[in-house]
């Protein structure tokens, strides 16, 4: 009966070590992300200096994707790409 006991505790150690290595991934896994967003952030702040004729674009509408010729049909293009890929997979 002791050595299933130990090997339970041993299990769960060794899990809650797990548990910590894939959260301090996962920390650095989002400041990664942050500072993608910050440096994303800052390229489009200063978009309508860097690449004016895309800034008019952006704000004439062409930043979405259009299936429909109607003003509020647009989706974001990750959304599409979304769509597409879920579809092709169901259909195979």
């Amino acid at each position: 009966m002791k050595a299933i006991l130990g090997q339970t505790n041993a299990s769960k150690v060794a899990s809650i070590g797990q548990i910590i290595v894939q959260t301090c991934r996962s920390r650095s896994v989002i400041a990664a992300l942050q500072k993608s967003a910050y440096i994303y952030l800052q390229n489009m702040l200063s978009l309508h200096e860097t690449h004016p004729e895309v800034y008019i674009a952006f704000k004439a509408g062409d930043h979405v994707i259009r299936r429909r010729e109607h003003n509020w049909s647009g989706l974001s293009t990750d959304l599409v790409i979304e769509q597409v890929l879920m579809r092709s997979l169901k259909s195979t």
